[in-house]
């Protein structure tokens, strides 16, 4: 079975496999190809072009492009060679990736984005390389949180003001003010979270202060809950 593998794979490829050897495990493609023979050689290749992107091997991820592997591969929770590069904060991965044409906005399973990953890992490098090739900043993912939801759920207050920055157009307010599955915008995570930074750059950009979530409170409503004289005062100002 492993001699007929390696002909398999020698004939497909019309490569010599002696440097392909060296750089991937031999037997986890005999096994893959023994598991279903009707997997194409591309998809092995992409999935090991996962696997390599999450620990960060950038020349065996580049010597895998290089023979074919499908850069926009999904795994089966729908996660991208990007989305592990992402998560995983390999920044050289993520540009070879970007320059190999990857989807930027290919969401996984759960409606995560590239750009939803690099803001969680407040990473504000692979954030720029995203949003110069167009990441739709307003892309939610199931949960219907965008960037800005989660860069104000980590506390990422540079991540958020990058993210304002570059949302342009009309599409700007719906951005600022687009409400999760329970009706929560980006203001009312500040507010709740206690997290002055975030809602005096939300404020700055005019957010909606007056919008009510499905609990039916305001982002006012909910610092006061939570106490906040500093947010309650910030939000007060904003009111009038």
């Amino acid at each position: 079975m492993k001699h007929s593998t390696k002909i398999v794979l020698t004939f497909s490829l019309g490569m010599n496999m002696t440097g392909l050897v060296a750089m991937l495990p031999y037997w986890r493609v005999s096994e893959a190809l023994k598991a279903n023979p009707e997997r194409s050689i591309t998809q092995i290749f992409s999935q090991e072009l996962l696997i390599a992107s999450q620990s960060g091997q950038l020349n065996t991820m580049q010597e895998l492009i290089e023979i074919g592997a499908d850069v926009n591969f999904q795994g089966a929770d729908g996660t991208t060679a990007l989305h592990n590069a992402l998560l995983n904060r390999h920044l050289g991965c993520v540009q070879c990736l970007i320059n190999a044409k990857a989807n930027i906005n290919l969401a996984d399973g759960e409606g995560i984005t590239p750009l939803h990953c690099a803001t969680s890992r407040n990473d504000g490098a692979s954030m720029n390389l995203l949003i110069e090739k167009n990441a739709f900043i307003a892309a939610c993912d199931n949960d219907g949180q965008t960037s800005m939801h989660v860069a104000v759920e980590q506390g990422y207050s540079d991540g958020l003001q990058l993210l304002l920055d570059n949302n342009f157009g009309p599409e700007t307010t719906l951005c600022i003010d687009k409400a999760n599955a329970n009706g929560e915008t980006p203001l009312h995570y500040a507010a709740d979270l206690g997290d002055e930074q975030c809602l005096k750059i939300l404020l700055a950009a005019k957010a909606n202060v007056n919008l009510r979530a499905a609990s039916g409170k305001t982002p006012f409503e909910l610092a006061f809950d939570r106490d906040n004289a500093l947010c309650m005062i910030l939000l007060c100002l904003q009111q009038h």
